[in-house]
Order: structure tokens, then sequence, then C-alpha cells
């Protein structure tokens, strides 16, 4: 809602009109509202960071998944900031380390999820874009394959 500064009255409060020109004293009556600045504070985040992704949980997975990644991303910008001064050369080469370890294991949960849900559903019922892409792609592979099976069979009959 737009204000427009219209003048002070006698005790020094600031009147406003709103857009119907409504006026209210500025003391004490205009409020916040915590939900339209933290909307507002996202809408700048993603403005002044456009290819930013945005993760929406969907599970209380997500959510223990999402607070665990946020610290590990925090806690590996501060390592990287002091390798060398008070982080070692072994320790940094251990972190690397479980770093890949837990990135092979994500990349080997999220590969079973994504067969799990292409062989329990339809893909037109998958309704997270990123994941129903996902599973397009895995049951396009997967036809791929059956088909290069197939024309391999029947290679080998026909040779016979």
């Amino acid at each position: 809602m737009t204000m427009a500064k219209e003048k002070f009255n006698g005790q020094g409060n600031e009147t406003r009109a709103d857009s119907r020109g409504n006026s209210r004293g500025g003391q004490g009556n205009d409020r916040r509202n915590p939900v339209r600045d933290r909307v507002q504070q996202k809408i700048d985040l993603l403005q002044k960071h456009p290819n930013a992704q945005v993760f929406v949980k969907n599970s209380r997975v997500g959510d223990q998944l999402f607070r665990a990644i946020k610290i590990i991303d925090a806690a590996d910008t501060n390592i990287r900031d002091e390798w060398g001064f008070n982080v070692t050369e072994t320790q940094m080469k251990k972190w690397n380390d479980d770093i890949q370890k837990l990135i092979e294991l994500a990349e080997k949960v999220r590969d079973a999820g994504i067969e799990l849900v292409a062989n329990s559903k339809d893909v037109r019922d998958v309704e997270v874009m990123a994941l129903k892409k996902e599973v397009s792609d895995f049951l396009d592979k997967k036809a791929e394959k059956e088909t290069a099976k197939e024309s391999s069979v029947a290679d080998k009959k026909s040779s016979k």
C-alpha cells in the first residue's frame, strides 16, 4: 500500500494517507508485517542472485538434510579459509575425502529414489518438476537399454 505524507498534526505525529484517502497517525499504528517483509527479502535475494536454486522441503527428510547441508556448506567455507593457517594439509585431505564420500552416497540414494518413483508411479503424477524430469530421463534410458538389448538378441538369432 503506497503511503503519502500529508502533514504533521499538532502532537508531532506524522499523518499519513493511504491510496484510498484514509489517514492514520504515524505513531504506533504503522505496524510492520513480518511475513510480507520476509517475502520481500526473498524476492530481493532472488533478484540479486538470478541463478540461485530454491529448495522447498517436502518432508522431514528434506528438513533434516537441508539443515545438515547448510552447516556443511558453511563449515566448508570456513575450513577452506583457514587452510594453511589453522587447518593442516592432512586435515584438509580428510575433509575432502569425507565430502566426496558424502556426495557419492547422496548420488546413490538419489538414483535409488528415482528408480523407486519410476517403478511405482506414472511420471505424469509426479508433482515436483525436477523429480519429474529425472524420472522421465531414467525411463527414457531404461527404454533405450531394453531396445538395444532386444536388437542385440535379434542380431544373434539372425546370424545363426
